[in-house]
């Protein structure tokens, strides 16, 4: 899940689906979330997103997307095209850097881990630009605190 604060919208990705919430009644005494729409994406298996900025969001999983929020647009990264294990991404739009792990090959001792941080500067190139190994850690996630 990611908030977007400019768009005052929850987004959570799960499956084949982005489902994009509101608020509803926030200063009443009985908030909540309304569903606002649910848009299908390109692929199944997705699970990460993170916030590139306010109109774009990072989406992982099978393969990798930015979603274009104003246009209701995907478009894949294909650094990823043969990524099926993606367990976290983060990508800075201004600079092309991506940071991410990938555990299409697991190297840890669970199929959903890896012992590799891997970065990169072309979301459509062919490899990552360098790695950073961290052999007897299994690790699921990594994410940029401040770019």
């Amino acid at each position: 899940m990611v908030w977007n604060e400019t768009t005052q919208r929850l987004y959570a990705i799960g499956g084949q689906s982005l489902q994009i919430y509101k608020l509803k009644d926030w200063t009443s005494a009985t908030p909540s979330l309304e569903l606002e729409k649910t848009v299908q994406t390109p692929y199944g298996g997705l699970h990460d997103m993170s916030l590139v900025n306010s109109n774009t969001l990072c989406i992982g999983g099978r393969r990798a997307y930015l979603y274009d929020i104003g246009a209701n647009q995907f478009t894949e990264m294909t650094l990823f095209a043969s990524s099926t294990a993606i367990k976290s991404i983060n990508y800075n739009d201004d600079t092309g850097e991506l940071w991410y792990t990938d555990s299409t090959i697991p190297e840890g001792s669970q199929a959903w881990s890896t012992q590799t941080i891997r970065y990169a500067t072309d979301r459509n190139g062919s490899a990552a630009t360098r790695t950073i190994k961290v052999p007897d850690l299994d690790m699921y996630k990594v994410r940029v605190m401040s770019w």
